[in-house]
């Protein structure tokens, strides 16, 4: 199989003439001249590789609304047709216009001109394949300086506006297939392109007569919106507020009849409940003459009668409560012994624990008062073989340090004496120094001898001093918990004798409480109670039989004047009198109520019928008024339908265009 070989395209140095601006791989060409102002603004980016010269090109007119075209020439090479190759593998046909000049020429078939532009925006490379079956050479063409390009293309040419249609290029090849490059002629690329310019030019006439529509309506707004209001004023008082009107009024009528209807019966109803009110306080009056010559002692019987009746039943809950007062007294007084006894036994169990906890505190405090922390650290350096060997090592390396010392200064002296003789045979004219050299030589080598010697004792006693300053932290940390644990012990000794000496304060204080205060107390209201219980026991020996004799006179009176019988009459005469009052006093509420509705009604009747004339005033006016803006409307209406018409024929034409564009891709 042939492998197909992945060349990425170079930019070529250019000689175009009219290059006004260049960044990265692309390249703003300006063919306007002062004879012709109105040129052509060409966006170009160079490929190809050491054969094949290539350009990919958009062209737009200067100063001069029209539609973006691409292009792609080559130069040097056999390929007869292209496709560009999207990154979603996507493919824009090239439609041959043949050799232009030198150069193979191919239009770009405006199917994937918004996704081409957007991808080199993305900064995204565009791939370019064979369309004609001949060897693939596969090139890419960058995208490297193509964002800042076409922005100054679109700032010189186009007055900062964007040059690609979008728009227009999905309407216009929507539903098409992807045509098939290899299949364009010059002729058929000719005219498919013909099709494109002319119906981008129906498209701008499309937005010039979309535009028209849009000044028409705008000069005649004023009036339009008055219709349009006219319009909805007549449609809602038509068919929401007069109907609502009309329907409100006839509510209002049925309140009123019924309202009129209420009275009517209510007319005849009142009369009637007057004299049934009359009846009752006859009856009323009769039930209270018979019982009024008795009220009087009927009274003083009962009350004398209700008064001893009274004591008996206080003097009964007086004894039953002295009774649980007592009980509940003695049952205090047990429980009180209770808690004494076990109060007692735990200030034995204290005083018991107490003796002990104190010989365990002193035990503890002469503990840590005699703790050394000073003698317990040299007994634990003295034992601790490391730092002995440690210590005796380093007093050594010092006695050494400071005899290396002294030999580092002798060997220095010996060096200056060397370096003396050795500057006073230089001075002799012809001497022989090699010995006075030598012997500087070896003095000096002496000397960085010693001082390595020196700078070695240095390291291990820094090293030595290092394990004497840790151990000797390591035994203080060790002599330090010991005595925090000592100090810790005593404390928690010291706190052990003090809560059992409060334990045993509290419960000696509650027994002495109990005994001298809270069970004399209850004694003192045992006895207390005893003396009162008698007393009231007496008074209700006196009062039972009092009232008993009471309440026997008081049955034999009722009984002999008949006083049950007289008083439900009574009582009965007065309910029926109050039932009536009450069906009299609904009955006059009814009918002012009544009366309120029906003057409430008339006056809504009169308010309604204001608003119903008002509304019919603004209907007919609303109707007047919109067929005079109808009548100033008419010239709109003409020159809208004009307009429609027109836009009618555009849009015809370029479905048309459309059509015959679509015919020319081959598949």
């Amino acid at each position: 199989m042939r492998a197909l070989a992945l060349l990425t395209l170079f930019v070529v140095p250019s000689a175009f003439a009219g290059v006004v601006y260049t960044s990265g791989d692309w390249e703003l060409d300006d063919t306007s001249t002062r004879s012709n102002p109105n040129g052509t603004c060409i966006a170009r980016t160079l490929g190809g590789d050491d054969r094949v010269d290539m350009a990919l090109e958009l062209r737009y007119p200067k100063n001069k609304t029209a539609a973006l075209e691409m292009y792609l020439t080559q130069e040097n090479s056999r390929v007869k047709a292209w496709d560009i190759i999207l990154r979603d593998d996507s493919v824009m046909a090239l439609g041959t216009l043949g050799k232009i000049g030198r150069k193979e020429t191919y239009w770009a078939v405006p199917q994937k001109m918004a996704a081409v532009i957007a991808q080199l925006q993305d900064r995204k490379n565009i791939k370019l394949k064979t369309a004609d079956g001949s060897r693939d050479p596969r090139f890419e063409l960058s995208y490297n300086g193509f964002k800042n390009v076409l922005a100054k293309l679109e700032e010189r040419c186009n007055g900062k506006v964007s040059v690609l249609d979008a728009a227009f290029e999905a309407s216009f090849t929507a539903g098409n297939p992807v045509a098939k490059s290899a299949g364009f002629t010059v002729e058929t690329t000719t005219q498919a392109r013909e099709l494109y310019i002319s119906a981008h030019a129906v498209h701008l006439s499309k937005g010039a007569n979309v535009k028209e529509m849009a000044a028409l309506r705008q000069r005649f707004a004023s009036q339009l919106a008055e219709a349009t209001k006219l319009e909805d004023t007549i449609h809602r008082t038509s068919t929401l507020d007069i109907p609502a009107t009309q329907a409100a009024q006839v509510a209002n009528d049925q309140r009123e009849t019924v309202a009129q209807n209420e009275l009517q019966r209510l007319a005849v109803a009142i009369p009637a409940h007057s004299a049934a009110v009359t009846s009752a306080n006859a009856v009323v009056a009769t039930a209270e003459s018979a019982v009024a010559p008795h009220r009087a002692e009927q009274a003083q019987r009962s009350g004398a009668a209700r008064r001893e009746r009274s004591n008996v039943n206080n003097s009964i809950s007086r004894i039953a409560q002295i009774d649980s007062d007592r009980s509940n007294a003695l049952a205090n007084i047990r429980s009180l012994e209770i808690e004494r006894s076990q109060a007692q036994d735990s200030a034995n169990r204290a005083a018991s624990a107490l003796f002990s906890a104190e010989q365990q505190e002193r035990r503890d405090e002469n503990e840590f008062r005699n703790f050394d922390p000073s003698r317990e650290l040299r007994y634990r350096l003295d034992r601790n073989s490391q730092y002995q060997q440690a210590e005796r090592e380093f007093q050594t390396s010092v006695a050494a340090q400071r005899d290396i010392e002294n030999q580092v200064a002798d060997a220095r002296k010996v060096v200056i004496a060397a370096e003396a003789k050795l500057t006073g045979c230089r001075s002799t004219v012809g001497a022989d120094c090699t010995g006075a050299e030598t012997a500087v030589t070896e003095a000096r080598n002496d000397v960085a001898r010693l001082q390595g010697l020196e700078r070695n004792l240095e390291n291990r006693v820094a090293q030595l001093r290092s394990i004497l300053t840790n151990e000797r932290h390591q035994a203080e940390r060790e002599v330090e918990a010991i005595r925090l644990k000592l100090r810790d012990d005593m404390i928690r000794s010291q706190e052990r004798v003090a809560d059992l000496r409060a334990a045993q304060n509290r419960a000696e204080t509650r027994v002495r409480e109990i005994s001298n205060f809270e069970i004399p107390r209850l004694n003192d209201q045992i006895t207390a109670i005893d003396r009162e219980r008698p007393l009231v026991v007496s008074e209700l020996n006196r009062a039972r039989p009092e009232a008993a004799r009471l309440e026997a006179e008081q049955a034999a009176f009722e009984q002999r004047v008949g006083w049950a019988a007289k008083y439900s009459a009574l009582v009965n005469a007065q309910n029926a009198l109050n039932a009536r009052t009450n069906e009299l006093n609904s009955a006059l509420a009814s009918q002012r109520n009544a009366n309120n509705t029906v003057a409430a009604t008339r006056a809504e009747r009169t308010r309604l019928e204001q608003v119903l004339a008002g509304q019919q005033q603004l209907l007919a006016g609303s109707r007047s008024r919109l067929i005079e803006v109808r009548v100033s409307l008419e010239p709109f209406e003409a020159e809208r339908g004009r307009i429609e018409m027109v836009a009618g024929q555009l849009d015809g034409q370029f479905k048309d265009l459309a059509a015959q564009f679509a015919t020319r891709l081959p598949q």
